[in-house]
């Protein structure tokens, strides 16, 4: 088949209506840009998304995969939950570690629980709950999901080899496909935030917000890593994933919207054949 498309997103939880609270007006820029992505990929829908989040199990020197039957996750605020179960899509995960592993790339299989059956439900992280809360809403037709976890330890080449493995997996499936890199950029815009303040917070998504404009991922990862430091983005690593797989996968970049209506910055973008 084929990828059908693919997207950059924030995991901001406050862009959940339910969770907003009073930052609800603070974030609706984001909650709209997640919106219209959404809309914009709702033509072709997959059967599986392979998600890349930053905040998943990490094993270090390694792309973590989702590998049990089911993920559940709960998201919580402003006196709300919501909670999300999904399946796991094990066969194109098991395709992913294979053949990134057959390109001398660790890809460890992870699974929680029971070995087999409803129990055997790996803990979903909020870098793909708020994603798919806007693209694929939990349900008996939902897409099933893949979930993958790099180490930062991995050089930006390294995950970018990575993602051209995730689009020849993927390409060989029948069925149609889909790739999120979930990112959130600089989070070091406020001096209250739990990360402090820096100017190259500012200078970062700057930078990031020319590139996805520009359609050139790849420029990305040349930054000093000194200034990556220092701006303390989460978004990298699964763009530099989504920047290997677009050199097997031709789709066309779409830029939606940019906004930091906290102390971190958030873009959602989509890729369109």
């Amino acid at each position: 088949m084929s990828v059908v498309w693919a997207a950059i997103l924030p995991h901001g939880g406050q862009a959940i209506p339910e969770l907003a609270g009073d930052l609800a007006e603070r974030f609706r820029p984001t909650r709209e840009g997640l919106q219209t992505a959404a809309q914009a990929v709702a033509t072709l829908p997959p059967t599986t998304i392979v998600i890349a989040t930053p905040h998943g199990i990490r094993a270090e020197g390694g792309v973590s995969i989702s590998a049990s039957e089911y993920t559940e996750g709960v998201l919580a605020g402003a006196g709300a939950r919501v909670v999300a179960r999904y399946r796991v899509d094990v066969k194109t995960a098991r395709a992913i570690a294979a053949n990134a592993r057959s390109h001398g790339l660790d890809a460890p299989l992870l699974a929680y629980g029971a070995s087999s059956g409803p129990h055997s439900c790996l803990p979903m992280d909020w870098g793909v709950q708020v994603p798919l809360y806007f693209l694929a809403p939990p349900g008996e037709d939902a897409p099933a999901v893949v979930s993958l976890c790099p180490s930062r330890l991995l050089s930006f080449d390294d995950l970018a080899r990575f993602g051209e493995a995730v689009a020849e997996t993927l390409l060989e499936r029948p069925e149609p496909m889909a790739f999120v890199a979930s990112a959130d950029l600089a989070h070091a815009h406020q001096a209250s935030g739990p990360y402090g303040y820096h100017p190259a917070a500012r200078e970062m998504d700057a930078a990031i917000v020319r590139h996805v404009q520009d359609d050139r991922l790849d420029d990305l990862f040349s930054l000093d890593p000194g200034f990556i430091a220092d701006a303390k983005p989460d978004a990298l690593w699964q763009m530099a994933i989504l920047a290997g797989l677009r050199r097997r996968v031709r789709l066309k970049s779409r830029f939606i919207a940019y906004d930091c209506p906290t102390y971190f910055g958030m873009l959602s973008a989509c890729y369109l054949p």
